[in-house]
C-alpha cells in the first residue's frame, strides 16, 4: 500500500537544507519530519505551509475561498508544526504566535511550495513513476508502488498543491517514488510533470471526466498525453493500447498490447507479458483492475524488477472507496463512492454484475 514512512532514520529535512533551498539564506532551526499545508492535519515535527484559499490566475482550482493558511498558524503549532512557511510579516500574524517559532519568509507561499517540490525532486536518488489517466489513478499509485516497495503519498496528491506537497514528503533515499499527475482544465499535466520529472509516465485512459473544460475528446487526449513530452526516452512511456500512440508499450486486450489481459475470473486473470503469460492476483477483481495489473508488469519490466510482488498484490492495495468489499453479516457491501465519472461507474457496475 501507499508508503509514508521514511525510508530512513533521521529528519525529512533540516532546517538549514530548507532556509537554504527556499530563501537562498541558511539558518538554524529544527528539523522537519513532514511538510502540510492543512493545520488540522499536520503532525508533530511538521512544517506549515500557509496557503490562501485563492490563488490567483495561475490555477484552476474546484473552488477558491477568503480562506487563508496565515490565520491558522497557532492552529498548526499547536497540532505539532515547528515551523512554517508564509509570505506575511510575522508582524500580521496571529499575535498570539510565540516570537520564537520559526519562520521561511517567501514572496509567494505558492511559489514556494513549487519551489519546495523542486528542490525535492532534485535530491530523489531512486527512480520516478508518474501516472495520470481519468480514472484509476490512484488505484495504479497504490498497485505501482507495492509492486516496487515504492514510496506514493496517501490519498489523491495529484493538483497544484498535491503534487509539490507530495514531492515535497518523499524520502530522498526512497528506492522508488511514485506520483499522481492530474488535470481539469488544458494545460495543467505539463507543468505537473516538469516537476515529477518521470524517469517512466504512465497514461492509464482517457474518459470523458473533466472533458465540460476541453473543446472534445481528442484535445482531453492531448492534455494527457502531455505527461510524455517530458521524457527523456519514449520508450519509457506506457499506455492503454486503445489510444493507439506511436510510442512506447501498451496494455490492454487487444494482440497488440505489450501486456495483454486474455481473462478474468474473480479476482484472478490471465496476462500475457512480452509473449509470456502469468496467473495474477487482481485486487478487488474487474476487469478495469486487472489492466491496471497489466500496466503494474509492464512498469515493473521497464525498471528491471523481478513481477513476482506485481502478480500477488494483495487485496487490501485497493484504495478506499474504489470499490472496496465489506461483509456486514449476510450482506456483501461495494463501496465504490469515490468513483464519480460514467467509465469509472460502468466498471464499478460490470464488477458488481460479475460477483452476482
Amino acid at each position: 500500500m501507499s508508503n509514508t514512512q521514511p525510508f530512513k532514520a533521521g529528519p525529512l529535512w533540516t532546517w538549514r537544507e530548507l532556509s537554504a533551498g527556499l530563501t537562498s539564506i541558511a539558518s538554524e532551526g529544527p528539523d522537519i519530519t513532514s511538510v502540510g499545508a492543512d493545520s488540522r492535519l499536520v503532525k508533530q515535527g511538521a512544517l506549515f505551509i500557509a496557503l490562501p484559499g485563492d490563488p490567483g490566475p495561475r490555477f484552476n482550482p474546484s473552488y477558491v475561498s477568503d480562506i487563508d493558511g496565515h490565520d491558522f498558524l497557532v492552529h498548526a503549532m499547536e497540532n505539532g508544526a515547528v515551523g512554517a512557511l508564509v509570505h506575511k510579516p510575522r508582524a500580521q500574524l496571529a499575535a498570539q504566535l510565540p516570537a520564537e517559532f520559526p519562520l521561511l519568509m517567501v514572496e509567494d507561499t505558492y511559489d514556494g511550495l513549487w519551489a519546495l517540490g523542486d528542490l525535492a525532486r532534485q535530491r530523489l536518488t531512486g527512480p520516478v513513476i508518474a501516472v495520470t489517466g481519468s480514472s484509476g489513478k490512484t488505484t495504479a499509485k497504490h498497485f505501482f508502488s507495492e509492486a516496487l516497495g515504492a514510496y506514493s503519498p496517501p490519498g489523491s496528491f495529484n493538483n497544484h498543491i498535491g503534487v509539490p506537497l507530495a514531492l515535497a514528503n518523499a524520502p530522498e533515499n526512497a528506492p522508488y517514488s511514485v506520483f499522481e499527475v492530474g488535470t481539469n482544465h488544458p494545460g495543467e499535466i505539463e507543468p505537473l510533470a516538469r516537476m515529477v520529472h518521470p524517469d517512466v509516465a504512465v497514461l492509464l485512459n482517457v474518459q470523458q471526466a473533466h472533458i465540460e473544460n476541453f473543446s472534445n475528446w481528442d484535445a482531453l487526449k492531448e492534455e494527457k498525453c502531455s505527461i510524455f513530452k517530458v521524457l527523456k526516452d519514449k520508450s519509457n512511456a506506457v499506455s492503454e493500447d486503445l489510444l493507439e500512440l506511436p510510442f512506447g508499450y501498451t496494455f490492454g486486450r487487444s494482440k497488440d498490447a505489450h501486456a495483454r489481459v486474455l481473462g478474468t475470473t474473480g479476482d484472478r486473470a490471465e496476462i500475457e507479458l512480452f509473449g509470456v503469460t502469468h496467473q495474477v492476483q487482481v485486487p478487488g477483481g474487474g476487469l478495469h483492475r486487472a489492466l491496471t495489473v497489466a500496466a503494474t508488469l509492464l512498469v515493473c519490466k521497464l525498471l528491471d524488477v523481478d513481477i513476482k510482488a506485481a502478480c500477488q498484490l494483495s487485496a487490501g492495495v485497493v484504495p478506499k472507496g474504489r470499490g472496496n468489499i465489506v461483509e456486514v453479516g449476510s450482506v456483501r457491501i461495494i463501496d465504490d463512492s469515490y468513483n464519480a465519472n460514467p467509465d469509472s461507474m460502468r466498471a464499478g457496475i460490470a464488477t458488481l454484475k460479475a460477483s452476482s
